[in-house]
């Protein structure tokens, strides 16, 4: 799981989360996206765009991200079912 912020000086996290998606073994890895841009940022393309776990507009409360963190823990994954 990576819980990264949208805005960093020399690495940002919108490049964080195309390089993850980018490698096939973190495709499904979880992302959750914290930000200070709430109305800069188009919520549903970001989350369509790195499937991301969750997004979290600052100031939030530590509680709403573990929460999610639990959540995201106690969710079995489902393998997926190769063809050949």
């Amino acid at each position: 799981m990576i819980i990264t912020d949208y805005q960093m000086p020399t690495c940002d996290g919108a490049a964080i989360c195309d390089f993850v998606r980018q490698t096939l073994k973190n495709q499904d890895l979880p992302i959750i996206l914290c930000s200070a841009k709430a109305l800069e940022l188009d919520e549903a393309e970001l989350e369509e765009r790195w499937h991301l776990a969750g997004l979290f507009y600052k100031p939030f409360s530590i509680k709403e991200i573990l929460a999610k963190v639990e959540h995201i823990l106690a969710t079995p994954k489902i393998p997926e079912v190769q063809t050949s």
